[in-house]
């Protein structure tokens, strides 16, 4: 779940859990509650990924940006009021709706253009992309969290 989309707030645990198990042979799936909300899951884990010791550690980055990027386009979502649906690039194609609709809107759209720049990259890793998130300290992506989830109004 890369991205927020109608259903998103209804898919649970389970529902990745069995993409999982689909795509990965001999997986020893985590003890979780199966029937939690999966947006809930990735932001309670983002929460205790900030409150780990820094270091490189890909897993929280990933995490961290996942995150960030789910709760900034939820925001935008419930902004504007173009809905018609986006194909690629949609946390793109939101900001730029976003801009058209609240264009006075500047704290809110420096925060968006920073998960817009800082995301993508950390996301769709690769094994082009490793090196551009080790090298990002953790600093920055909690300081970009605590932004998303705090200076969105």
């Amino acid at each position: 779940m890369l991205h927020y989309k109608d259903g998103t707030a209804a898919l649970t645990v389970n529902d990745i859990k069995e993409v999982f198990e689909r795509n990965i042979q001999d997986l020893d799936f985590p003890d979780i509650e199966l029937s939690k909300c999966l947006l809930d899951f990735i932001l309670e884990t983002a929460d205790s990924c900030v409150d780990a010791n820094e270091g490189i550690n890909l897993e929280n980055k990933i995490v961290l940006s996942i995150a960030i990027r789910l709760v900034a386009e939820k925001f935008m979502v419930s902004q504007i009021t173009d809905g018609s649906e986006i194909g690629a690039n949609q946390t793109w194609e939101l900001l730029k709706r976003y801009e058209e609709e609240y264009n006075n809107e500047h704290d809110n759209i420096e925060i968006l253009k920073r998960v817009n720049l800082i995301t993508p990259a950390n996301i769709h890793i690769n094994s082009f992309m490793y090196e551009p998130i080790l090298d990002m300290g953790d600093g920055e992506l909690r300081q970009l969290y605590g932004k998303v989830k705090e200076g969105l109004k």
